[in-house]
């Protein structure tokens, strides 16, 4: 009797953990479908991340038009194809194309270009295609202004089956995923960016006076006497935004060799300050081709032409480079830099008085080119005139419109043009209104056609959101 009764006790313990164990396979088979869909899920998710983060990205590449002069209307066809060419994992399918609700040609739905505040981290949309002046504005106001155009949103959606949530009625999840690219504020000027210790003004470059602008009548523009009495046109500086030092050609060959930073400031003194730093400037940059003085022809970073052709000493090319931009005004010995801008410089005068041997007028080239017409200006010494310096000079002045505040410098026995430079912006009509502007050079981009303010935009777009 014992025996039957264990045995039938046996058989239903049996039984009872056979049912138990029947429970957990039912409940870790539920965890594992479980795990499998949202582990499907957070794929899916994902993917589409990827792709709004790559659409955003394409569209804030493009924003802006090469020349700065408008924001791109293209830019969201190009967010819009960079997000739609990724595939997204779905059941039963295996692979769906990412969907992107956006009316082409639009600045609605999916694909918006808008304004980001990273003050605030939102979000504005802004179909208008004005750039803002970021000239003249401070950061912190641009990045509160919502007419200043400066990221695009994608937003990417799919939708997917569910492996065994359908089992609870669950058989489709509708996904979706947001990226912002925004065009943040350039902050440093790269190394060889710059390529001499000189920083030219921002009001020379933009002055008050509408007669005074260095751009008028370009490329038949003059060449602006430096330094020009009260008004400020260029400073010496510093390119490694230390103590002032010396100025020697080794250092300043290939520009400036670290980063300048926008938010630091330079030392600057003003160039008539320092005639012996001028005068190395002049014979051992300038004059010294050999050593220093080439020109960037194509704007690529090398210097490839001589300035003297011949190779006597005497330049007969305009010299060609890029120099920072700083604010004059106010207290102008510790300023950062601005920006940077084009210029040409054609000549430099030496520190002597007529009728010393070396002196302005005895030193008035016989030959220049003149880029404007592609020929060069020449005076031989059996030309009427050529063979005596002051009326060289005034021939040589008056070709290339030298001038300063005043007027035009055509007598070389005046004092004032003893250590000076004759300079002009390189400047370009980039949007066709027939208004010239300083060109910048190409590296960066700004949502107007200047040289960029601390205002310059970064040149590649960042992820936000």
């Amino acid at each position: 009797m014992r025996e039957g009764h264990f045995c039938r006790r046996l058989t239903d313990e049996q039984g009872a953990m056979i049912g138990v164990l029947g429970i957990l396979v039912i409940v870790v088979l539920g965890f594992v479908a479980l795990g499998v869909d949202v582990g499907h899920l957070y794929l899916v998710r994902n993917e589409l991340q990827n792709a709004a983060d790559a659409g955003a990205l394409a569209g804030a590449n493009v924003l802006y038009s090469e020349n700065g002069t408008q924001v791109n209307p293209n830019a969201n066809q190009a967010a819009f194809d960079a997000a739609v060419s990724n595939r997204v994992t779905v059941f039963p399918a295996g692979w769906s194309p990412v969907q992107v609700d956006w009316p082409s040609g639009t600045n609605d739905g999916g694909v918006q270009r808008g304004h980001y505040d990273p003050s605030t981290g939102v979000f504005t949309s802004n179909a208008s295609l004005e750039p803002v002046d970021l000239q003249n504005g401070a950061e912190s106001s641009l990045n509160a202004d919502t007419t200043f155009v400066n990221a695009v949103r994608v937003i990417t959606r799919t939708s997917t089956r569910s492996l065994f949530a359908g089992l609870l009625g669950v058989s489709t999840s509708n996904l979706s995923a947001e990226a912002v690219a925004y065009l943040g504020f350039a902050r440093e000027l790269n190394p060889r960016d710059v390529d001499q210790p000189i920083a030219v003004c921002q009001d020379w470059l933009y002055p008050a006076d509408s007669s005074r602008n260095p751009c008028n009548n370009y490329p038949n523009s003059s060449y602006w006497m430096v330094p020009d009495g009260p008004h400020q046109v260029v400073r010496w500086i510093t390119l490694d935004q230390g103590p002032t030092s010396d100025i020697s050609c080794g250092p300043i060959l290939d520009g400036n060799p670290q980063q300048v930073m926008f938010t630091e400031a330079m030392p600057t003194v003003p160039i008539s300050s320092d005639p012996t730093a001028f005068n190395f400037f002049r014979d051992q940059n300038w004059r010294h081709i050999s050593r220093c003085a080439m020109n960037d022809s194509d704007n690529d970073g090398i210097r490839e032409t001589p300035i003297d052709s011949n190779n006597n000493t005497i330049p007969d090319r305009p010299w060609i480079f890029t120099l920072p931009v700083i604010d004059c005004s106010g207290n102008p010995y510790s300023v950062p830099p601005l920006g940077r801008v084009v210029v040409e410089m054609i000549w430099m005068t030496p520190g002597g008085s007529y009728p010393e041997p070396d002196n302005v007028c005895d030193d008035t080239p016989r030959r220049m080119y003149d880029r404007v017409s592609g020929t060069d200006w020449t005076c031989p010494w059996y030309q009427p005139g050529c063979d005596d310096p002051i009326q060289r000079w005034s021939m040589f002045a008056q070709r290339f419109e030298f001038r300063d505040s005043t007027g035009p410098t055509l007598d070389c026995t005046q004092p004032s043009l003893r250590n000076v430079m004759f300079l002009k912006p390189v400047c370009e009509d980039d949007d066709g209104d027939g208004t010239y502007k300083p060109v910048r050079p190409r590296t960066g981009r700004t949502g107007s056609t200047v040289y960029g303010l601390r205002g310059q935009l970064a040149k590649y777009p960042v992820l936000v959101k």
